[in-house]
């Protein structure tokens, strides 16, 4: 068992402030989620299989998708295992796990049999005048062939991750030591960060295509070679906490050079795509593609950590609130998000307006259905401690 006695002046010290522009940062990552997934409607050539597309298309979004595909999930985990870590060392395995029971583990796989399935059969009621009976749909259509876990993979994954992480801090008792002093990363730490998660992703995709995702069925869904990305990123969460980064005297990225250099990067990257899309299958081009996406992803998520903690340090009602309600709103938002893009398809809309449309009516009735509904619930209640 970790160490569940009362924390030391410095321990507290590490646990006591709450890093408001962390909350806010999660937050606004979610809604990034949801911009990213209506974005992929609207792609010039985009996915066949996506649940909705519209036949209005912009090459616009394909640059979204392109750079937001990028970072917004490794800033999640790293988010993940910041916040893990912490919840770990403060409250121990038993309460941890009694808490991500309910709150992630029951979620997931209520989820993957009865939301995944619905999210799913709207890509027939987007292409077929009389799709088939749900019933029918749901058992022998979806179980049969089509089981896929749609945005719910992130909790799989994530499951697994803090499982991971609790096997080591319970096996490992050094990585339970926080830092009696703020410890900051040298630039050698930095660069190499970025080149080991550039290499692996590169090496990854020697054994098997980007964009394949791996199916165990109804148990985990993931993508083999961005979970090299998140496997780092997770880490770096918990390094990050037991270097007690963020904290007073600790590290904090400089906002003037982490936030130019992810607008450097993410434009030379998406050019990089463009121009060498035909040839990506070339290993120079594809160790080229690597290195930039690895750089590019570092920057952004140090960018983001130094914009909000220079900006959003701070909290509302309404900010509060939308924190509270972020994970409730990414459990739900795919389902809500494909409906409001089916439901406007049809209008003789300029497709920018549609977008923008579906992603803020989808963002307001999630946001209505968490506040008034799901918070209310145990696994999507807020918990007034956490952060």
């Amino acid at each position: 068992m970790l160490n569940t006695t009362k924390p030391s002046p410095d321990r507290q010290e590490v646990l006591a402030p709450r890093m408001y522009f962390l909350d806010h940062l999660r937050s606004f990552i979610i809604i990034l989620v949801l911009v990213y997934h209506g974005a992929l409607a609207y792609m010039v050539r985009g996915p066949q299989w996506y649940y909705v597309v519209d036949t209005q298309n912009s090459f616009l979004f394909n640059v979204i998708v392109t750079i937001s595909d990028v970072f917004v999930m490794p800033t999640l985990f790293f988010l993940a295992g910041f916040f893990g870590v912490r919840s770990l060392l403060r409250t121990g395995q038993v309460a941890f796990w009694r808490s991500k029971v309910v709150r992630i583990v029951i979620p997931y796989f209520m989820g993957i049999l009865f939301l995944a399935p619905a999210v799913n059969y709207i890509y027939f009621l987007s292409r077929f005048d009389t799709p088939p009976a749900y019933l029918d749909y749901w058992w022998n259509i979806f179980f049969g062939l089509a089981r896929q876990h749609a945005h719910l993979w992130f909790l799989g994954v994530l499951t697994v991750f803090f499982l991971g992480l609790s096997l080591i801090l319970r096996f490992y008792k050094p990585l339970e030591c926080i830092e009696s002093q703020p410890a900051l990363p040298s630039g050698k730490f930095i660069a190499g960060f970025g080149l080991a998660t550039s290499m692996a992703f590169f090496g990854a995709k020697q054994f098997v295509a980007d964009f394949t995702w791996i199916m165990l069925p109804n148990l985990l869904m993931f993508q083999p070679t961005r979970c090299t990305f998140y496997v780092f990123y997770f880490a770096l969460g918990v390094y990050a906490y037991r270097k007690r980064w963020f904290t007073s005297c600790g590290y904090m990225p400089n906002v003037k050079f982490w936030l130019p250099m992810a607008v450097l990067l993410g434009g030379i990257y998406a050019r990089y795509r463009m121009v060498f899309w035909s040839k990506r299958e070339v290993t120079v081009v594809m160790l080229g593609n690597d290195l930039l996406y690895g750089f590019f992803c570092l920057a952004a998520v140090l960018g983001l950590i130094a914009l909000f903690h220079q900006r959003m340090n701070y909290t509302t009602n309404l900010l509060r609130k939308l924190a509270g309600n972020s994970y409730a709103i990414y459990f739900i938002h795919q389902p809500v998000l494909m409906l409001s893009i089916l439901a406007i398809r049809e209008y003789p809309l300029p497709v920018g307006i549609k977008y923008v449309l579906a992603c803020f009516f989808a963002l307001v009735i999630c946001y209505l259905i968490s506040e008034l509904v799901l918070s209310r619930l145990k696994p999507f209640r807020v918990d007034k401690k956490a952060g």
